[in-house]
C-alpha cells in the first residue's frame, strides 16, 4: 500500500490520539493508590514521552505538508504566469468581446453589413489566438489541477459547437481565418504588409492599396480586413453564411451563452490559481 503525505498525517493523527486514550483508561483500571509511587512515576514518564514523540512527529509532517504544498503552487505559478500573459489573457479577451458583439446581436432587429463584417472579424482574432496557443506553446491549457484544465477545454468546445455557423464548412473557414490572422499579423510585424503580397493565404484579395500601410508591428486592424472582404471570394462567402446564421436569434444567443461561459471558466480558473498563491 502506498501512503501519501495526507495518509501519513491521518495515520499519525491516529496513532497520537488512540493509543494514548486506551492506555490512560487502561492505567486508570490498574493502576491504584497502592501502586508504587516509582512504578506510577515510570509509566507516566513513558506514556508523555510517547505521546511527544508521536505529536512531534505530526508537526513535522504537517510543517512538510504545507511547505511542499506551497513550493508547487510556487513552481506552478512561475510556470502559467508567461502563459496567461501571452495566451490566455489576449485569448479571453478577444472570447469577451466577441461575446459581446453576439449578445448585441441578439437584440438588433436589422442586422447591417458592418455588423456581420465586425463578427467575422471577431471569430477570427477569438479562433487566431487559439491557433497561436497551438503553435507557440503547444495548445495544452495548464492550470492549478487536471479538473481545472479539463473544465476550461469542455467549456472551449461548447463554444467551437455554438459557433458552427456552416455545418462541415465551418472547419474550412476557421482554418483559413486562422491562416490569415497569423499571417498577416506576422506580416505587419515584420513591416510587409503590402496588399496582395506572399504572406496573405491562397485565395485572399489584394484589398485597397493603402490597406499596408501601417507601421511595423502594427496588428491585423478591423479597417484592413474590411477592405480586404470584397476581393476575398472565401471571406465574401463567411460573409454570407454569416449573416443567414445571424438571423436564427436563438443560435446567435446559445453561442453568445457559450463563449461567456468559456472566457468565465477560464478566467475563474487562472484567479484560483493566484488566489491559491497568496494563501
Amino acid at each position: 500500500m502506498k501512503f501519501t503525505r495526507r495518509s501519513r498525517i491521518a495515520s499519525l493523527v491516529v496513532l497520537g490520539v488512540v493509543p494514548p486514550s486506551l492506555a490512560i483508561f487502561f492505567l486508570d483500571k490498574t493502576v491504584t493508590g497502592a501502586t508504587p509511587a516509582a512504578i506510577q512515576a515510570a509509566i507516566a514518564g513513558g506514556l508523555l514521552t510517547a505521546m511527544g514523540t508521536i505529536f512531534s512527529a505530526v508537526y513535522k509532517e504537517v510543517s512538510a505538508y504545507f511547505q511542499q504544498t506551497s513550493a508547487n503552487v510556487d513552481k506552478k505559478v512561475t510556470m502559467i504566469s508567461p502563459l496567461v500573459q501571452k495566451y490566455y489573457s489576449p485569448w479571453i479577451n478577444s472570447a469577451q468581446i466577441l461575446q459581446g458583439k453576439l449578445e448585441s446581436l441578439t437584440k438588433t432587429g436589422v442586422v447591417e453589413p458592418e455588423d456581420i463584417q465586425t463578427l467575422l472579424y471577431y471569430i477570427m482574432v477569438y479562433y487566431g489566438y487559439r491557433m497561436k496557443f497551438i503553435l507557440e506553446a503547444g495548445g495544452l491549457i495548464l492550470l492549478s489541477s487536471t479538473a481545472e484544465q479539463n473544465t476550461v477545454h469542455d467549456a472551449y468546445r461548447g463554444a467551437e459547437r455554438a459557433l458552427d455557423w456552416e455545418g462541415t464548412e465551418t472547419h474550412r473557414d476557421v482554418s483559413y481565418l486562422q491562416t490569415l490572422f497569423l499571417t498577416r499579423n506576422a506580416a505587419t510585424s515584420a513591416g510587409k504588409a503590402q496588399p496582395g503580397s506572399d504572406s496573405a493565404p491562397v485565395g485572399a484579395g489584394k484589398g485597397p492599396t493603402d490597406s499596408g500601410t501601417t507601421a511595423a508591428g502594427s496588428p491585423y486592424m478591423f479597417f484592413q480586413f474590411r477592405n480586404d472582404i470584397p476581393g476575398d471570394k472565401n471571406l465574401s462567402g463567411m460573409v454570407d453564411s454569416l449573416s443567414k446564421w445571424v438571423a436564427e436569434k436563438e443560435k446567435v444567443k446559445a453561442a453568445s451563452q457559450a463563449v461567456n461561459n468559456f472566457a468565465l471558466t477560464f478566467q475563474t480558473s487562472i484567479d484560483q490559481l493566484y488566489t491559491a498563491w497568496g494563501q
